[in-house]
């Protein structure tokens, strides 16, 4: 790339970027490069703070979305008791959804505390790591997981 400042808007600075990243001179961009760890590894407690409570505002509002989805299927007379067996399974599967996220969500919270406590710093990140392997589990395993429902529906 051209400079880190100025991204590249040429096809001629995209091609010497992809060059430098094929060479090894040029790390490509990953998912490590977004979140609460580069700050972190920059003793940038704020912007930590700031990451964290971001990821844990979206995870409690996709626990009040499953929430609305509950309420939905019940106005509609689907219930986990119904008679219809794929009915219970959903419930039961979104429900072990549920808890996974409730788990999540509570070490969100413990790792916001901490970040705004200012507990971690550049030698000490590994609870935000260990925060962010477990939504990264999660995440791959309810998509596998999706994949799978849709395949041999």
């Amino acid at each position: 790339m051209a400079t880190k400042e100025k991204p590249a808007t040429t096809q001629a600075e995209y091609d010497k970027a992809w060059e430098e990243v094929k060479s090894g001179k040029q790390k490509a961009p990953s998912f490590d490069d977004m979140g609460p760890l580069p700050p972190a590894k920059k003793d940038q407690t704020k912007k930590v703070y700031q990451f964290l409570l971001y990821a844990l505002g979206l995870g409690l509002l996709f626990v009040l979305f499953q929430f609305l989805g509950w309420n939905q299927l019940v106005s509609n007379n689907i219930h986990f008791s119904g008679g219809n067996p794929s009915e219970s399974f959903f419930y039961a599967l979104s429900g072990l959804h549920l808890a996974h996220l409730f788990f999540g969500v509570v070490s969100l919270a413990v790792t916001s505390f901490k970040a705004k406590k200012n507990r971690y710093s550049s030698t000490n990140y590994l609870g935000i790591s260990l925060c962010a392997i477990y939504w990264h589990f999660l995440d791959f395993l309810w998509l596998i997981l999706f994949v799978f429902l849709a395949l041999f529906r």
